[in-house]
């Protein structure tokens, strides 16, 4: 089990979140020897992870004496205290509808089979594993209330909040507990043969059932653009407010799982998934000092929950409604406040063909050991990641001729879903699978034992880690063309690394008696020097009336600058894009800031009895005090735009001591 604890935020004051975990985890397992060269293994186990989240102080309204308010809905939070915001300077009170009725309860059953054979030059593999899992999890909703307060009565936002007078209140109808499930079957089949003494082939393949993890039937719903109907949109005005029409549809568009066709998990496109594999060893000269192993593997990785819609999804329409007031009273929002204009609403969503992400992988490799045991490894490595997760708005905004938005959105006096294909919705925050990213990498390694106690190794790595967007949590911004802004892997691309390592057991006194053996003999050392260079970062945008564009225009010829504190890169070669253009600097187009780092250790074990222990330990991190960047601001209209902002840690020295028995 683990306790930690935080504020909810430094605005919150009034309460505070202690989150309990516990983890369980129970296995069966029974191997049987068949015969002298077989033998079979079964195995149950089941693993079950929980989270509580706490809310601890002052959360709920009678706690307050005289806190008697009338909210419009009695949702399953509406006993807390509402969310107040009070606009000029000052912070928010309350609870936040990040802070649910939360347990989250993880549950993975897994039943496993694996046989094996030696026969002749074969070692035959095969069995097949079953994985159900479930995950229980709250969806956060806003319905313990929300209050703003601007000072729209009385020009001062504390004296209306004072006088109980909101500009807003907003409350939503129910907080949803999901049951998500997700089964994974996969056989699997292998032989590794032997040649001969020099040389060895493994050869497998594994089939996997993986379908899409599921809530219940009649659940929740996803948006399906082929099931919506223009003629069924509302009027939408240029302030983002909407007018019903005589055939307006405020489920436009929405399907429900497992309902009239629509599978439980929305789409069965994708089940079965195929990965061969194939690997080779050869002893080149067969004297055991030349190597040549190469391979290739298909793997793939399950999407589940937050990345395809099966939770994120439950609090869409009509399942999660809202009110929204304006001039609403604050003990009575309900019986005071006029309702607001109906606004188009967003919605969470995924994309009909998501599927598992597949990985290609490969290596080749040459090893080498040269007289007095000098040994140099060279390798080359792949990884081609397909249907990697990503989430796009496919409301955005169409194209505008030679346009990529119709640039009367940069004015800011036009609703920028006034140009968006489905009319009646702001932004469809969508998960897809269409994402791709390849890595290459090239190392080479040389080590050498300089003598019975010492051991030396230098290793230097070139890569290079290309993709349309770095992660699931970064969302795409041109749902038209996934690829346009393919580049350099913002976040992950470090193109070169060299590191330098010692292992060294030091021999002094170590044969000596008394005293000096055993506070002077036995000392363990041992170092590593890292060198790289920065990771890639993509620039941002941060401008007035700048639409929807989130880059800067890249002007000049390069962007790499003066590495300084104050411009770490080019800050003139950038400039903000023209009305209805997104902007042209690519992804991870600028490189941060690099890393020179020595560490060592010392270590020592004292033997106090035969089966009584203690060592002691002793490290030093960037022993040398050098100064590593870690941020560089990246969003160009800011006024420290280029500028270094954060620092690695400076020397740090820990020391320690174990027990052991």
């Amino acid at each position: 089990n683990s306790l930690t604890q935080s504020n909810s935020g430094s605005i919150f004051p009034t309460n505070y979140e202690t989150d309990l975990t516990k983890n369980y985890l129970a296995q069966i397992q029974f191997t049987g020897t068949l015969t002298p060269a077989m033998v079979n293994t079964a195995s149950i186990s089941t693993n079950i992870y929980d989270l509580d989240l706490i809310l601890q102080g002052t959360v709920y309204k009678n706690q307050v004496p005289g806190f008697n308010i009338r909210l419009p809905l009695n949702g399953a939070l509406s006993a807390r205290l509402p969310l107040v915001s009070i606009s000029q300077g000052w912070a928010p009170e309350g609870v936040a509808a990040a802070r649910p009725l939360f347990h989250a309860a993880d549950l993975d059953n897994t039943a496993s089979d694996n046989w094996s054979w030696l026969h002749g030059k074969h070692f035959f593999e095969a069995g097949a594993s079953v994985v159900l899992s479930t995950k229980r999890q709250n969806v956060a909703t806003a319905d313990n209330g929300q209050y703003t307060f601007t000072g729209t009565f009385t020009g001062n936002a504390l004296a209306d909040f004072l006088l109980g007078d909101s500009a807003t209140f907003t409350q939503q109808s129910s907080e949803r507990r999901v049951v998500v499930h997700g089964p994974i079957v996969s056989p699997y089949v292998q032989d590794r043969i032997q040649f001969n003494p020099s040389f060895t082939l493994t050869v497998g393949t594994r089939i996997s059932y993986i379908p899409l993890p599921h809530a219940p039937s009649n659940f929740e719903d996803i948006f399906d653009p082929s099931a919506y109907n223009l003629s069924r949109a509302p009027t939408v005005n240029t302030t983002g407010t909407i007018t019903p029409t005589p055939g307006y549809d405020p489920l436009n568009g929405l399907v429900r799982n497992g309902v009239t066709g629509v599978p439980v998990n929305f789409s069965d496109r994708h089940h079965w998934y195929f990965s061969p594999q194939i690997g080779f060893a050869w002893d080149v000269t067969g004297d055991g000092k030349t190597a040549l192993r190469g391979g290739y593997g298909l793997t793939y990785t399950r999407i589940f929950t937050n990345q395809d819609c099966s939770f994120s999804c439950a609090g869409n329409p009509p399942d999660v409604s809202s009110v929204n007031l304006i001039n609403a009273n604050f003990s009575n929002p309900a019986g005071t406040g006029t309702a607001r204009a109906l606004s188009a609403p967003s919605l969470t969503s995924a994309d009909l063909n998501i599927q598992a992400t597949q990985v290609h992988s490969y290596s080749l490799s040459f090893e080498h050991q040269f007289a007095r045991n000098w040994t140099v490894a060279l390798t080359g490595a792949g990884a081609l990641a397909r249907h990697l997760v990503g989430r796009f708005n496919y409301n955005q905004p169409v194209p505008f001729g030679p346009y990529d938005f119709n640039p009367q959105i940069n004015t800011g006096r036009f609703f920028t879903y006034l140009f968006s294909p489905f009319l009646g919705y702001a932004a469809i925050d969508t998960y897809t699978t269409g994402l791709n990213s390849n890595w290459h990498a090239m190392e080479i390694m040389l080590s050498h034992p300089v003598s019975e106690n010492l051991f030396f190794t230098a290793a230097y790595t070139w890569s290079h880690n290309l993709a349309e967007v770095a992660s699931a949590s970064a969302a795409g911004y041109d749902v038209y063309n996934y690829r346009r802004f393919y580049g350099n892997n913002a976040g992950l691309n470090v193109p070169q690394v060299f590191s330098v390592s010692a292992v060294w057991n030091i021999p002094w006194l170590l044969h000596s008696q008394g005293w000096k053996r055993t506070l002077l003999g036995g000392w363990r050392y041992s170092d590593i020097t890292t060198i790289r260079s920065g990771i890639s970062m993509t620039p941002g945008l941060s401008i007035a009336n700048q639409g929807i564009a989130v880059r800067p225009n890249v002007v000049g010829a390069s962007v790499t600058g003066p590495k300084t504190v104050q411009q770490w890169f080019n800050v003139a070669d950038f400039a903000a894009p023209p009305a209805g253009y997104f902007g042209n600097a690519g992804t991870g187009i600028i490189l941060g800031p690099g890393l020179v780092d020595f560490d060592m250790a010392l270590y020592k074990d004292f033997h106090v009895t035969e089966r009584h222990t203690v060592e002691f330990r002793g490290e030093l991190f960037n022993i040398f005090n050098h100064p590593n960047f870690t941020g560089v601001s990246l969003n160009y209209g800011t006024p420290n735009f280029g500028q270094v902002t954060a620092a690695a840690d400076p020397r740090i020295a820990e020391f320690a001591l174990r027990y052991q028995f």
